[in-house]
């Protein structure tokens, strides 16, 4: 259901006037101040009404004294508190009261169960020893209620409610020092709470906190990159950053066109944080771990379509860009990406590749980021999570709420050994792209204690529609790589010793398989450089949500999981990614994509494609040679290095600290100095540079 239009909704301004009398206020400023809260209430039933089955069990089951049977009210748990279903439920029961489109909107019945519950929640005021819960997400809630039922509250429940929402401004973490949702959470509450007080001073103050806190930022919100970030230098576009953008596009939305607005800046930062952060990190609605970080131990963050509700609020808000924000909604509705090409965020270490078929995606480590947090019993086995975890999503059921069943010590695409307890992270780690394709590189320690175990650098090319993966380290480090972990979907087909015919991997099957040319699965193709010796399993694994959040169900789950691992034997690792819908035609695709390894240890990672292209990670000072061993690259300093087909290269600093640099092509050197902050240096095209195939 879209929003309607700012100018439409004085149609309906009669019946959210809250009766408060305000003695300094005049007619023109309560208009304004019943206009915001018209808004936000066009805003809340911008979503459908609850199905009538589920309106007639919350009010049927309700008890006399306002509970409801199977809610814990004793419930303590930080992370997944329990007793706050029962607001939940009450923000059901009132939507569903008020709703235009509503079977029960208006009934006599289900207004007295509404107000039985709410008056329950106001009498007991259950509380919760993880602050946000108290200060914010209660809150919240309440807000919305008073906002629905309006008139429908009298004096006294108006007041108690009001209360409630006035914990916002209690709780541990001071004004002056409060960032990113955080921030736009008190503020949000300070709106309504001033609004419903016909207090313009308080408004105009919190709209000024709420445009504040849009703006790049150096430390926590919104990064240059249109990442985000929360809890330190974390990536958590998809968690705190994606309630920061849905509460500050409500705000713009809500406040627009009224003397609190937002200025007009406010509202092309957001637009660019949903286009050129958000939406590329994600398929559709479907995402990875790395966006998310502790929440990907909740149910359903996987896969979560709530971004929809952000594409009207845009469209109104930024009308010359509708048709940038209507691509991006049929993305959220079709699954397949609006967007094609190659971007990395180097202030959060994470890339992302989308091509029609499938999307890419890799989360780096580096001294630069946090790692991912375990708090509040959420993340309980994070393990190697945001450490070179890559992920390929085709249609999202990949993934999607696997997480109970996963071995989270080799997560999809993670390098590591079995000896290794904790990464070391190194300066060395960024990517390089022209839009289109890119590279990213990572140089990582594993580490047992505090004794250096191996030493890990990883190259992930991305062109063409191929995946190229190289991996190199210490010898001897007993190094494996996951090559995926995630459902079974379909048969798994092998090649091994050059044989004639492929095998077909049966169901239920752990085996460690060597001389194997490439492995099929679910459409994609894995293609080894030189015979590789894998583990394979295709057999069901079993689990709980409550082994990785303690809040949640101990019941367990059973899935069947595909989870190649292939170990490196002595030697780097080189690997190619590809489209195959039949692996008949394996090795038609793999010779299709003109990949070339030109050189792969622990100096330099390069790979060349069949039109002239060319990725390279240079760990340290080095060159490369052609086949008739002529040095036709150097550089003197570790860096990225990418030439494109038409012969302008790109370079670009991992350590995002810039300076001097100097490329050799053939025979001629230039100076040149990288920008910092990971940025790419375009140098101009040179069509005396020799090609990789000379």
């Amino acid at each position: 259901m879209c929003l309607r239009s700012p100018s439409a909704v004085t149609t309906i301004l009669a019946l959210v006037s809250m009766a408060i009398a305000c003695p300094i206020a005049d007619a023109a400023e309560n208009s304004n101040f019943e206009q915001v809260l018209a808004r936000k209430r066009e805003a809340l039933l911008a979503s459908p009404p609850p199905e009538s089955a589920r309106i007639d069990e919350l009010a049927g089951t309700l008890n006399d004294r306002g509970q409801w049977p199977g809610i814990n009210y004793s419930d303590q748990s930080r992370g997944s508190w329990k007793t706050r279903e029962h607001m939940l439920r009450v923000n059901e029961l009132a939507l569903a009261l008020v709703h235009p489109d509503s079977p029960r909107r208006d009934d006599a019945n289900l207004e007295k169960a509404t107000l039985l519950a709410l008056d329950h929640w106001l009498e007991h005021r259950y509380r919760n020893p993880n602050w946000w819960y108290n200060s914010f997400g209660i809150p919240l809630l309440m807000s919305d209620v008073i906002v629905l039922l309006g008139p429908r509250l009298n004096a006294d429940r108006r007041e108690a409610a009001t209360a409630v929402l006035s914990q916002s401004n209690a709780g541990p973490i001071a004004k002056s020092t409060e960032t990113g949702a955080n921030l736009l959470w008190r503020s949000g509450l300070a709106a309504i709470r001033s609004a419903l007080e016909k207090d313009a001073n308080e408004l105009r103050d919190a709209s000024r906190r709420i445009a504040g806190e849009i703006r790049i930022s150096d430390a926590e919100g919104i990064k240059p990159d249109f990442s985000f970030h929360q809890h330190g230098a974390r990536l958590q576009s998809l968690h705190y950053g994606d309630a920061f953008l849905a509460n500050a596009l409500s705000w713009a939305w809500v406040l627009h066109d009224t003397p609190w607005a937002l200025p007009p800046e406010s509202n092309e930062l957001l637009a660019n944080l949903a286009l050129e952060g958000t939406q590329w990190m994600a398929r559709g609605i479907y995402t990875v771990p790395g966006p998310l970080d502790r929440s990907v131990s909740r149910p359903g963050t996987l896969s979560a379509d709530r971004r929809q509700r952000d594409i009207p609020l845009l469209q109104d808000l930024l009308p010359d860009r509708t048709a940038a924000f209507a691509a991006y909604g049929a993305s959220l509705a079709t699954g397949k990406p609006a967007i094609v090409g190659y971007r990395h965020f180097p202030f959060s270490d994470f890339s992302a590749y989308h091509q029609p078929t499938f999307s890419f995606f890799v989360k780096t480590p580096s001294t630069r980021t946090r790692d991912t947090e375990s708090m509040n019993g959420e993340n309980l086995k994070r393990g190697f999570l945001g450490s070179g975890d890559a992920y390929i999503i085709r249609d999202g059921t990949e993934y999607t709420d696997l997480m109970p069943v996963w071995d989270w010590r080799m997560l999809p695409g993670m390098t590591a050994s079995d000896r290794a307890e904790k990464i070391g992270k190194t300066p060395f780690n960024g990517g390089l792209s022209d839009g289109t394709s890119g590279i990213t590189a990572t140089h990582y320690e594993l580490r047992r204690g505090d004794t250096r175990e191996a030493s890990v650098r990883k190259s992930w090319i991305c062109h063409g529609g191929v995946v190229v993966i190289l991996a190199s380290g210490d010898p001897s480090a007993d190094l494996r790589t996951a090559l995926d972990q995630n459902r079974l979907r379909g048969p798994v087909t092998i090649l091994r010793d050059n044989a004639t015919d492929p095998t077909v991997i049966p169901p239920g099957s752990s085996d460690r398989i060597g001389g194997v040319n490439w492995i099929h699965h679910a459409g994609l193709l894995t293609a080894f450089q030189t015979p590789a010796t894998v583990t394979l399993q295709t057999k069901t694994a079993t689990g709980s949500w409550h082994e990785i959040n303690e809040a949640l169900s101990d019941e367990s789950i059973t899935e069947a999981v595909y989870h190649p691992i292939v170990e490196h034997d002595d030697r780097a690792l080189a690997l190619i990614v590809v489209d195959c819908p039949n692996p008949a035609d394996a090795s038609t695709a793999v010779a299709a994509t003109g990949v070339r390894v030109i050189h792969n240890d622990n100096a330099v990672q390069a790979v060349a494609f069949a039109d002239g292209s060319l990725f390279a990670a240079f760990f340290e000072p080095g060159e490369l040679k052609d086949e008739t061993s002529r040095t036709f690259l150097t550089v003197d300093r570790p860096c990225l290095v990418m030439r494109r087909a038409d012969g302008r290269i790109l370079a670009a600093d991992p350590t995002m600290e810039g300076g001097s640099f100097t490329l050799g092509t053939g025979t001629k050197k230039s100076s040149h100095d990288l920008p910092a902050h990971g940025a790419a240096l375009s140098i101009s095209a040179d069509k005396r540079v020799p090609s990789a195939d000379h």
